[in-house]
């Protein structure tokens, strides 16, 4: 039967039509006469899975507005009349964020709009500290508390609520009326969950360094610590099985980043080809409690990233491995779990007590996963007595709504940090978890004890407490005093393909501690009265807010 599609045959701007007759002849119709422009788009997300399909195209001037949906042909015509230029183009993509350019000129190249990743769109909440003169970024926080993320179709990620974040030396972050005033903001596509959290004040002697073993592992789980650590050896060389010497990018903890392996091709996203790094310290004494310590961010997956990367059998993906190299010059692997670090700027420790071989002179980290290291270090452990360790618990937490931070990259290997003084109260994107989270207001009941009553934050939202110092005794002489975080919280991001990721409960793990159905249902009718609707950041007509 005949058949037919309209195209720009001959690129003046207007569409033309192409008929298949019931002979199998071709026929061009030239369009001489019509009137009217067309906007023409070649969208490109490479890192989705489905590319541009289902997104949807919202064009304005004034009061004209178009809209379309990308079915499979590309690119995506707009009609859009007489008009030679264009307020805004703006594109939903798949997976909820939003891009827009402005000023568009009507031609008739297609314009062209590529996201290779609009990055940090979910998840994990961040947490601020002030430093005498603003709310400073520390980091993003619970990455192992992801909750219903998928490995695949039928295995969800293990969630660990609990984590030990390096706050920074006491003294840059001094007290506001006796206290230390801190923030938790839900920033990203997603729901941020906390049950308990507080400030651990450690002094430790001049000199030491310390680092918690919290990091992105599979389970057992072992209980958060901070490690003391003294006695750092120096790097003396450090080489990839790519032959890229990283000695000076790891040398120290500066924002000068070691290259990963040769990336793998969109859609998949956080995955290398395997590579090797060898680290140099000289020959080390396995009688001594080493402690082989990477700081350092990963490129984050996600949900749908993750499902398409199960269901294609020709990538290897490889977690971190530890080897060291014998007298004999053979390499063993190492019985150490090595994990992935857990957030922008992490410590991902190593315990070698008792594990290396004799005469053991080089160590070798292998993987598949995207790792942007910043420093490599070797140290010896110290014994950190308890009475060095004091926890200040908040006396205040508020919720509030607050709005978005910029995100910018500060250099080409790092993440995106957020500026706290620069705020939007619109996101770069539209989808929203869907249901009743916690109201406005105070929740400090919420907080005071990790008992599964939850203060649940969307997205734009802010939780302030306040910490007193109450009589925290003076530095020890020779001492030093460092804060750390500690909190039990998780999140769930908004990605299609997160399981439940358009709803806010359930949670996921159990929660309740073994509250009846009628108990738990009485805390959160009196906490989660606050109902956030999936479509919170449009307006009636399509547009954003």
């Amino acid at each position: 039967s005949p058949s037919g599609a309209a195209a720009d045959l001959d690129g003046d701007g207007d569409e033309d039509l192409l008929l298949r007759t019931e002979n199998d002849r071709l026929h061009a119709l030239r369009n001489e006469g019509g009137g009217g422009r067309l906007l023409k788009l070649d969208l490109r997300a490479l890192m989705s899975p489905s590319g541009a399909l289902g997104a949807r195209v919202e064009v304005r001037e004034g009061a004209f507005f178009a809209s379309r949906t990308v079915q499979v042909e590309q690119p995506v015509a707009v009609g859009v009349g007489d008009r030679s230029e264009l307020d805004s183009v703006l594109v939903v993509w798949p997976y909820g964020v939003v891009d827009t350019r402005t000023d568009v000129t009507v031609g008739p190249r297609p314009l062209q709009i590529v996201v290779l990743e609009k990055a940090d769109t979910g998840s994990c909440p961040f947490l601020y500290v002030w430093d005498g003169e603003r709310k400073r970024f520390i980091n993003d926080m619970v990455g192992s508390g992801a909750t219903d993320l998928p490995l695949s179709r039928d295995q969800l990620n293990p969630v660990n609520p609990h984590e030990v974040i390096e706050v920074g030396p006491a003294d840059e972050f001094p007290l506001v009326d006796g206290a230390w005033d801190v923030s938790i903001t839900s920033e990203l596509r997603e729901a941020a969950y906390y049950d308990e959290a507080a400030l651990l004040v450690i002094d430790h002697p001049l000199g030491t360094e310390l680092a918690s073993t919290d990091r992105l592992r599979p389970p057992p789980f072992r209980p958060s610590e901070v490690l003391l650590l003294g006695e750092r050896r120096p790097l003396l060389d450090a080489r990839g099985s790519d032959g890229k010497n990283r000695t000076a990018a790891l040398a120290e903890q500066d924002g000068v980043h070691a290259p990963p392996g040769p990336l793998l091709p969109p859609p998949i996203r956080g995955q290398c080809r395997p590579m090797s790094i060898e680290f140099d310290f000289g020959v080390l004494d396995a009688s001594e409690p080493l402690v082989f310590v990477l700081s350092g961010h990963i490129q984050f997956g996600t949900a749908s990233t993750m499902i398409a990367l199960s269901q294609r059998g020709d990538v290897p993906v490889q977690w971190p491995v530890l080897e060291a190299r014998d007298a004999d010059g053979r390499w063993q692997e190492l019985d150490v779990l090595v994990g992935l670090p857990g957030g922008k700027v992490r410590d991902v420790t190593m315990e070698l007590d008792g594990l290396l071989p004799p005469g053991a002179d080089r160590l070798r980290l292998t993987t598949t996963f995207e790792l942007y290291w910043d420093r490599a270090a070797l140290f010896t452990r110290r014994p950190l007595p308890a009475e060095a360790v004091r926890e200040i618990r908040p006396d205040r937490a508020e919720l509030r709504w607050r709005g978005f931070s910029d995100l910018r990259v500060r250099a080409p290997t790092q993440p995106r940090f957020p500026d706290y003084e620069l705020v939007s109260q619109v996101p770069d994107f539209r989808v929203s978890l869907e249901g009743w989270f916690t109201r406005y207001g105070d929740v400090m009941p919420l907080m005071a004890a990790e008992d599964g009553k939850i203060v649940a934050l969307n997205s734009g939202d802010e939780m302030l407490l306040r910490l007193p110092a109450g009589d925290l005794p003076p530095v020890p002489e020779g001492h030093t005093r460092t804060l750390f975080w500690r909190s039990v919280g998780y999140n769930k991001e908004a990605d299609p393909n997160n399981a439940g990721a358009g709803r806010v409960w359930p949670l996921g793990p159990d929660t309740t501690y073994g509250r009846t159905p009628e108990e738990e249902d009485a805390w959160r009718l009196e906490y989660n009265t606050r109902w956030v609707p999936a479509d919170r950041f449009r307006w009636p007509d399509g547009g954003t807010r």
